[in-house]
């Protein structure tokens, strides 16, 4: 996201996946190691991630183009 950041390519929808996943992670390893516990949390883990993954996804053209031209 550094890259993305030094280029002016606005990636505002995507700063506050560092944030989230850390609270949700901490909040996870909290409890007890458990199926159960996993179920809980990982639906909003893999929602983190995939706003991180389509947020770079969605950035890559403009930066290949940027570092094209």
């Amino acid at each position: 996201m550094e890259a993305f950041g030094n280029l002016q390519i606005d990636v505002s929808e995507m700063t506050s996946v560092p944030e989230d996943l850390r609270k949700v992670l901490e909040e996870c390893l909290a409890e007890e190691a458990s199926m159960q516990n996993l179920e809980i949390y990982l639906p909003d883990v893999r929602r983190i991630i995939t706003v991180l993954l389509q947020g770079l996804r969605n950035k890559q053209a403009e930066y290949r183009r940027i570092v094209a031209g």
